[in-house]
């Protein structure tokens, strides 16, 4: 084997794991025993020891790259939506578990216990599943108009001041 298809087959073993998204290029050309500047060198124009070759395959690796970096991240946002669902249904829900108590060792009394729903949990739950129907919100309705908001105790004393001064 020649030392140009040499280094296009190392070249490629080290563009294709280096599609994985699991290592640096420098850690994919050490696994290979290619120095990383050689690497670079192979796959930058104008430098020497350039091979087209290298250059389309480390090309082709990098959108490799991204694609598998883009669907890693929506399965691990999946991954963590499903989690968080079946987490949220069982605080709706509740659950039972066995509770054992023991004594020198031995099992002496086996409890079932069960853990209520979460209030919490379901009013998240409906105010966002049905958020026409179930608001958790409160409005308050206040217009003065720009006046202050004097109460009844507030209006005697002004009314009491008026009649002792003469004013009506």
């Amino acid at each position: 084997m020649t030392g140009k298809k040499r280094n296009i087959k190392k070249a490629r073993a080290i563009c294709d794991l280096y599609a994985t998204d699991k290592h640096t290029i420098e850690s994919c050309c050490e696994s290979e025993g290619v120095p990383y500047a050689t690497f670079y060198c192979w796959v930058t124009p104008c430098r020497k020891g350039y091979v087209q070759d290298i250059q389309e395959l480390y090309k082709k690796a990098c959108e490799e790259r991204q694609e598998n970096r883009k669907r890693s991240i929506e399965e691990r946002k999946l991954s963590i939506g499903e989690k968080a669902l079946v987490a949220l249904e069982k605080k709706i829900e509740g659950w039972t578990w066995q509770e054992t108590t023991q004594e020198n060792g031995k099992a002496t009394k086996i409890v079932d216990k069960f853990q209520v729903p979460d209030t919490a949990s379901i009013i998240f739950s409906l105010t966002n599943a049905f958020e026409d129907d179930f608001k958790n919100r409160q409005n308050t309705d206040i217009t003065t108009k720009g006046k202050p908001i004097v109460d009844k105790i507030e209006i005697e004393i002004v009314k009491q001041k008026n009649t002792e001064h003469g004013n009506t």
